[in-house]
């Protein structure tokens, strides 16, 4: 009789843990869990691409214990079928520091199911002085592999439009799919990115001399439409850099081409109040070494 009752004891208290617990998710359901800094000014913004397959349930923050919150949003499925679901991590109208990608499909039960999950957080230089060195990084493959060298006074269309395809290409190949809004085109996917992102890529890449407000359009390589560029996704060659000692001068390898390419660049700068790093290229000088 008193193991009864003991049994009773526990089953209660189990009973008890699991109705006072603040349950995460219900079966078929899924939760995506990422830190931010209370005291920075980044807050996550998500996107759903395409619509309709999931919806969000609800989202809630939850101290950890360091200093950083954790920030989980709970998801169900609407309707059969793949779906990704795309965070980014910035301060309203600047270039993302972080952005994460869920591959998910969604099956006839409405259960979700995670695929793959995409990262580009940066391990190291995150931050301002990253978006130059991106800036710098796609000036030199564009180099390269065109023969496109970086103007150093007047900026045609033809250098901008090479110079943001070739950037979103290297640093969000990630977000690439096809949109079924864009069809009779030759290309079949495109990475989307916001006009205020792009108007601070320009704005890092050329300072005044070339902005959104005098980028054109293709409806081809390069779409706009619904506040979003939309950038024909391709291959560039990837470039590693290594400052040197001294300021503003780096040694590279260009690798993606037919053979590695090494070499060395010197960059000028100038100060400008238009972006978020407070500097701009001036000038982007790149040799191979012999």
């Amino acid at each position: 009789m008193k193991r009864l009752n003991l049994i009773l004891v526990i089953a209660l208290l189990v009973v008890g843990l699991l109705t006072s617990c603040d349950l995460s998710q219900k079966e078929g359901q899924i939760v995506f869990s990422l830190e931010e800094d209370p005291e920075s000014a980044c807050t996550w913004e998500y996107f759903i691409e395409p619509q309709g397959v999931i919806e969000k349930v609800r989202d809630e923050l939850y101290p950890t214990d360091g200093e950083l919150l954790r920030h989980d949003w709970i998801f169900k499925g609407t309707e059969v079928g793949e779906v990704a679901i795309i965070f980014q991590y910035s301060e309203e109208g600047k270039d993302p520091i972080r952005t994460v990608r869920y591959s998910c499909f969604v099956d006839e039960n409405m259960h979700v199911n995670l695929l793959e999950t995409a990262d580009s957080a940066l391990s190291a230089g995150t931050g301002e002085d990253e978006l130059l060195i991106r800036c710098i990084s796609t000036a030199i493959s564009l180099q390269f592999e065109t023969g496109m060298t970086y103007p150093s006074r007047s900026v045609s269309q033809e250098y901008a439009q090479a110079f943001l395809n070739c950037y979103a290409n290297l640093f969000y190949s990630e977000l690439s799919k096809e949109y079924d809004e864009i069809t009779e085109t030759e290309y079949k996917q495109y990475i989307a990115l916001d006009e205020n992102m792009v108007s601070e890529i320009l704005s890092i890449a050329f300072g005044s001399r070339f902005g959104t407000d005098v980028l054109s359009v293709d409806h081809n390589a390069l779409i706009f439409n619904a506040h979003k560029y939309y950038f024909a996704a391709q291959d560039h060659a990837w470039v590693d850099m290594v400052p040197l000692e001294e300021e503003m001068q780096y040694v590279f390898t260009l690798i993606g081409t037919e053979e590695s390419i090494d070499g060395t660049a010197q960059v000028t700068v100038e100060e400008t109040s238009q972006n978020s790093v407070g500097l701009a290229l001036a000038a982007v000088s790149a040799q191979k070494n012999e």
